[in-house]
């Protein structure tokens, strides 16, 4: 049985915090559990982006387990915060309260839910069932090791993102990333989180998609082919903005921007996990039949006064 979160649910997931699986990389390498302003200021009656469904599955109370999503009005897309707790995800009910969120999402005017999974996860199958697709990989790099001193005596070589930075900006990530991934993926750097840029000339030729929070930093990059060291690069953002030399620090690299992967073991960055992006479309395409003239050769018609001419062969 699956049904809306309630009050009375908050003490429960308030002490399973720790074992919900967070399906978002932007919070799960960024911020600590779910914590209890988390819980109440979250709550689907306070905040409409949010939406939350607890699932028994026929059996006892104890045996619970709840999924969120976050979804903004008027947002083509909703992501899935967290699922859990963890260890009882390999119950029948896993699938059921998905399609419970599913459905809350296309009722929203959602038009895709995304998550973030490790493939060896119990709920990557679940979620297959649950009609989930993979459109995309990334790895996940961490290091907590600090950057090398002689980079801060170099003038930094990134600067926050301004306005008129975003027509360059979806220049270059219109090629670098295929197509397929463009569909699904929502609009990018449209949203509030922080960019960072590194021009040369006037060739933007880097983007650092920067979320922070108190676990430490997350960084996704996009880098030009003509960049010819991504490693510098790196190690001067780290050298000027890191907040203290022993944050740590994730790097989300998606598979078509493999080749980042030498230069932050260069960096002493080391492989965290392999995730699969995956989506589950809401909508479907709607071809309609529509009645049109078919125009005439060449665009042109005879005038009613041409002679007519007649041939016998």
């Amino acid at each position: 049985m699956t049904r809306p979160f309630g009050w009375r649910d908050l003490p429960w997931l308030y002490r399973m915090r720790h074992r919900m699986l967070i399906l978002d990389s932007r919070r799960a390498y960024t911020h600590p559990p779910l914590m209890l302003h988390d819980l109440l200021f979250n709550h689907g009656d306070i905040s409409n982006a949010y939406c939350r469904l607890v699932e028994y599955g026929g059996q006892a109370r104890s045996n619970r387990i709840v999924g969120q999503l976050c979804h903004r009005p008027g947002h083509r897309h909703a992501r899935l915060s967290f699922i859990g707790p963890e260890d009882r995800l390999d119950q029948p009910g896993t699938t059921a309260l998905l399609e419970g969120l599913i459905s809350e999402a296309g009722l929203r005017g959602a038009h895709m839910l995304v998550a973030d999974v490790d493939e060896d996860n119990p709920v990557f199958e679940h979620l297959r069932r649950a009609g989930f697709a993979i459109f995309a990989r990334q790895r996940i790099w961490h290091s907590t090791a600090a950057p090398l001193e002689i980079a801060k005596a170099f003038p930094s070589l990134w600067r926050t993102a301004s306005p008129g930075d975003r027509p360059a900006m979806q220049r270059l990530y219109a090629s670098l990333v295929p197509p397929l991934v463009q569909q699904i993926d929502p609009a990018p750097f449209t949203d509030h989180h922080a960019y960072w840029v590194h021009w040369r000339g006037d060739a933007l030729l880097g983007i650092l998609d920067v979320t922070r929070g108190p676990l430490g930093v997350r960084l996704q990059p996009f880098f030009h082919p003509e960049v010819q060291s991504v490693r510098g690069l790196v190690t001067n953002f780290l050298a000027h903005y890191r907040p203290t030399p022993d944050t740590a620090l994730f790097v989300c690299v998606r598979s078509y921007q493999g080749g980042i992967g030498l230069p932050l073991q260069d960096l002493g960055f080391s492989p965290c996990c392999d995730q699969a992006v995956m989506v589950r479309r809401l909508t479907a395409a709607v071809h309609e039949n529509s009645a049109a003239m078919l125009p005439t050769l060449d665009g042109k018609q005879a005038e009613a006064s041409a002679p007519i001419s007649r041939y016998d062969g």
